[in-house]
């Protein structure tokens, strides 16, 4: 059984990004190749979580909870 793969413009629509903006992201937030042109149904997947960690990390950056 083989994964599927995607191509980066299939993986920048999926997440949201533009390239630059993915670009960026890999740069700042994964350590995966920047020239990749291609990449795995597992990547893909480890990428969309680690954008959603950082959402959620910004979140409760701008708005911390408040202990009682």
């Amino acid at each position: 059984m083989s994964e599927g793969t995607y191509t980066k413009s299939e993986v920048c629509k999926i997440l949201g990004f533009n390239e630059n903006e993915f670009e960026t992201f890999l740069k700042d937030s994964v350590e995966i190749n920047q020239s990749k042109k291609i990449y795995t149904f597992t990547e893909l997947m480890l990428i969309k979580k680690v954008k959603n960690l950082d959402s959620i990390i910004d979140a409760l950056l701008l708005d911390p909870p408040v202990s009682e």
